[in-house]
């Protein structure tokens, strides 16, 4: 007992001394928690400062600070050795993703038998490229847009000039021919822009459906080339050009291919363009296409028990349209041949085949030709001959 008392006091002043650290604990975590949330505060002001710096609003136009519009722009600018097509294709699925918004179609031609290995600063062009292409995307609406490349004259036989355009047919009226530096002086102002430092400067400001016409226009003022735009009746043509030194590497064609031609091939498409997009890439491949634009034709070749395709190009938007008694017909006819179905989407809505076949690759413009020939070069099923 006498042990117990002894012990009390100390028990005591234990609490106390345990009562003491918890009081301490709590005024500092209420100071630290003050502290942060004083710091939060104060970056939060600061952000909303710095972005309303960038952003104001004239007349219910959006207009938005061009000085540093991104930051890839003010990269070092270094040349490295480049597959010129395939670091076009990066961004390819990305297009298509986007015209569905207005209901465009994209489309992107470039030959095989164009130099495709060059020296070039590959970002700023992709950036350049694919820039102009969104703002040609976000103008439009139910409109046919390609994109591509086409070989120009050069200055020297060690280098290519490339002409990079945009087509639409789709008026764009925002736009003025010649320079779109016209254009952008037209749909810019000049704002009193407060500083995140909070000094006031006179910046030119463009409206915000413009910068990335304006991003464009920085890109291509870097690479020492300039953006044009011209017109004809409903029809849209942005362009620019750059020249590229060739790199050593060498690029044979030929034996990728060779093995298709005069092999029978189908397009069962229903859009004008869309036909002609893949016909002209199968002519590169030498391949025979029968019969020529007419579904209704396309079909009944399909059909006939005579005429063996090797390959068959269908629109997967066609393709809804085949009757059950059809898509049993295109199978039973593929298991005698063993031909490949190759399905072609033009639009999001489309991308997602639902039907019975079991063999078949899909594509989806934009299509990149290396991508139609590594589809093309997919083993297709047995025929019951080959089974045999």
């Amino acid at each position: 007992m006498n042990k117990l008392l002894l012990l009390l006091p100390s028990l005591a002043s234990a609490d106390l001394i345990q009562d003491s650290y918890k009081e301490q604990f709590y005024q500092l975590s209420k100071a630290n928690f003050e502290i942060i949330t004083a710091f939060l505060v104060i970056f939060i002001i600061a952000s909303l400062t710095y972005l309303f710096s960038l952003t104001k609003t004239s007349k219910h136009k959006t207009i938005i600070q061009t000085g540093d519009i991104i930051s890839a722009v003010h990269s070092k600018i270094i040349k490295k050795d480049v597959d010129l097509l395939r670091i076009l294709d990066g961004y390819l699925s990305i297009l298509h993703q986007k015209a569905a918004k207005r209901d465009n179609k994209v489309y992107f031609n470039f030959s095989h038998y164009y130099p495709r290995y060059v020296k070039a600063i590959h970002d700023k062009v992709c950036i350049l490229f694919y820039t102009l292409s969104e703002f040609v995307i976000e103008h439009t609406e139910n409109s046919h847009i390609i994109i591509g490349l086409r070989t120009k004259k050069s200055s020297n036989e060690k280098s290519v000039r490339y002409e990079f355009y945009i087509k639409s047919d789709c008026p764009i009226p925002q736009l003025e021919k010649g320079d779109i530096k016209n254009t952008l002086e037209k749909h810019s102002k000049m704002i009193e822009i407060i500083t995140y430092k909070g000094k006031k400067e006179l910046k030119n400001c463009v409206f915000f459906e413009f910068y990335k016409l304006k991003t464009a226009k920085l890109v291509a003022d870097i690479l020492g080339t300039k953006i044009n735009f011209s017109s004809w009746q409903k029809h849209n043509f942005l362009s620019f050009e750059l020249e590229f030194e060739l790199s050593n590497k060498p690029y044979e064609v030929k034996n990728r291919y060779s093995h298709f031609f005069g092999l029978n091939t189908i397009i069962l498409e229903d859009d004008i363009c869309g036909f002609y997009q893949i016909a002209s890439k199968l002519k590169q491949f030498k391949l025979n296409i029968q019969p020529k634009m007419d579904l209704k034709l396309a079909k009944e070749h399909l059909f006939n028990p005579i005429f063996s395709p090797k390959f068959i190009f269908i629109n997967t938007r066609v393709l809804r349209n085949f009757t059950a008694k059809e898509i049993n017909q295109i199978k039973q006819k593929q298991a005698k041949y063993g031909f490949l179905i190759i399905l072609i989407s033009d639009s999001v809505a489309f991308d997602h085949y639902n039907g019975s076949f079991e063999n078949y690759v899909l594509l989806k413009h934009p299509i990149n030709i290396d991508t139609l020939l590594a589809a093309m070069n997919t083993t297709p099923p047995p025929s019951t001959s080959q089974i045999k």
